[in-house]
């Protein structure tokens, strides 16, 4: 049986993660503060790798889907130069409110699409290091036809010689294993100080695709558990 490749709707692609991190979120400053300061902790691991691996005396950095920052802020220092960019506009703002409130000088965040800068030339030999810590390196096929190429020539160009790419990428192995059509479902919690409470995905083989949908719920209204189901 034969599968057509098929893109995700560019609406969806654009607005999925808009509401995500908002400053709305947070009523108080204190909880602000808290939830930066978990960012920061759960951003440690990761710092460390990045700066074990990226060449001595790297000074330009840029991350494809930062979402909301932590791991760019996280870099900050040692005269460093630091670009993220996300389609989500909540998570922007809430990146450059967080550097706008600690006064971090080289530090910046764009909304923008990935597919839109492999068009430009001026990014060639930009970067010391790139970075692509999510899933969305694994999607970029499903985003556009062809999409992990265009990235990847893109990353190629507008790296300095001698530079790094440092990519995660994330699929449970269980994954792997799904039949055709199977339908895998996960949830996360997350900790108190983020204003969201669970993630829900809904993983499903279709042919050689995963489709991948997300939902975040958050902590107001209150959500009980029982057993595998939610109740709202």
């Amino acid at each position: 049986m034969k599968h057509r490749r098929r893109s995700l709707p560019q609406s969806t692609y654009l607005t999925d993660y808009d509401g995500v991190d908002s400053l709305e979120n947070f009523r108080l400053t204190k909880e602000l503060h808290e939830y930066r300061r978990f960012l920061l902790r759960k951003s440690g691991n990761e710092k460390n790798f990045i700066e074990r691996v990226a060449a001595d005396g790297a000074e330009n950095f840029f991350e494809i889907g930062c979402g909301n920052g932590r791991l760019l802020i996280a870099l900050h220092g040692k005269r460093r130069t630091l670009l993220g960019i996300d389609v989500s506009r909540s998570r922007i703002e809430f990146a450059n409110k967080w550097v706008e409130d600690e006064r971090l000088d080289g530090v910046a965040f764009e909304v923008c699409d990935i597919f839109e800068m492999t068009k430009q030339r001026r990014w060639s030999g930009m970067f010391d290091v790139v970075i692509c810590n999510s899933s969305v390196v694994t999607l970029f096929d499903a985003i556009r036809p062809g999409g992990t190429d265009k990235v990847l020539r893109f990353v190629s160009r507008s790296l300095r010689p001698g530079g790094v790419f440092i990519v995660h990428l994330h699929f449970p192995l269980a994954v792997r294993s799904l039949g055709d059509g199977e339908v895998l479902r996960t949830w996360q919690e997350f900790p108190s100080p983020d204003p969201w409470r669970f993630c829900l995905n809904d993983i499903e083989r279709t042919g050689n695709f995963i489709v991948w949908k997300k939902k975040f719920i958050k902590r107001e209204p209150p959500i009980t558990i029982d057993e595998d189901r939610c109740t709202f």
